[in-house]
């Protein structure tokens, strides 16, 4: 495997790993439609039942953001916002990353952008990845094996799911709050956790790290994802293949 991809699929690894501790899933952002409110035990137990083994598809997005505002950037000397989404499919062999960065820029005061996207694939009897890490750069192809597949899709997974086995059993620990529509799990310092069902069987959590930054993580649409490889992705792909046949020809 080629450094650049190690960083790729390492690097994404470890944002996720940093905001598993908060898991959610997505309703409308920002707003008290969607959520289920209060629960019941049965119902509690129903959202976080979700087997990973048995599961064929899922999305799982993870988001870091500054809780103050874009405009008083200037003022606090950064703001960061960023959201990864993972689209896996495990029956079909397709995992589609998407990933949006933004962040201020103190020298010049200004704010950039940047935009990923990767497609982990099983084709044509082999494996591949296709990347392509900023909007007008040509996208890359590499060759992985399936053990590196199976790796990328099933961590994608776990780290999603984790916390839903964590705190299947713990609802009494849990405070619910009608105003929020949140279960508060604690609140230390500037330190928070709540976690909000969904009614499309979603489920969301989030951290509050402290007092200038959240995490959040979605797991979502469970055996209701759909998923595939464009033909442009495919294409390049093949012109890959082609490329390296002619290689060792």
């Amino acid at each position: 495997m080629k450094s650049f991809k190690k960083t790729a699929i390492f690097g994404i690894a470890a944002v996720l790993a940093c905001g598993a501790c908060a898991l959610v899933a997505c309703g409308k952002e920002g707003g008290q439609d969607g959520f289920t409110g209060e629960v019941s035990d049965s119902e509690w137990q129903t959202y976080l039942d979700i087997n990973a083994e048995t599961c064929n598809n899922l999305t799982f997005t993870t988001k870091t953001y500054n809780t103050y505002s874009k405009t008083e950037a200037a003022t606090y000397g950064e703001w960061k916002n960023s959201t990864y989404t993972f689209e896996i499919d495990h029956e079909n062999e397709i995992v589609h990353r998407f990933g949006v960065e933004e962040q201020y820029e103190p020298g010049t005061k200004t704010f950039t952008t940047g935009n990923s996207e990767e497609y982990y694939f099983a084709y044509r009897g082999a494996y591949y990845l296709w990347g392509k890490y900023e909007t007008d750069q040509k996208a890359s192809v590499w060759l992985i094996t399936k053990a590196e597949f199976i790796e990328q899709a099933e961590r994608m997974s776990n780290i999603g799911m984790q916390q839903m086995a964590t705190y299947k059993t713990y609802k009494n620990f849990f405070k619910y709050n009608k105003e929020t529509n949140a279960y508060a799990l604690m609140q230390a310092g500037s330190m928070s956790f709540s976690l909000q069902f969904l009614e499309d069987g979603g489920v969301r959590s989030i951290m509050k790290e402290n007092s200038v930054t959240t995490s959040e993580n979605i797991v979502t649409a469970v055996d209701k994802t759909e998923v595939s490889v464009p033909a442009s992705v495919k294409a390049d792909v093949d012109a890959f293949i082609a490329e390296n046949a002619l290689k060792t020809a």
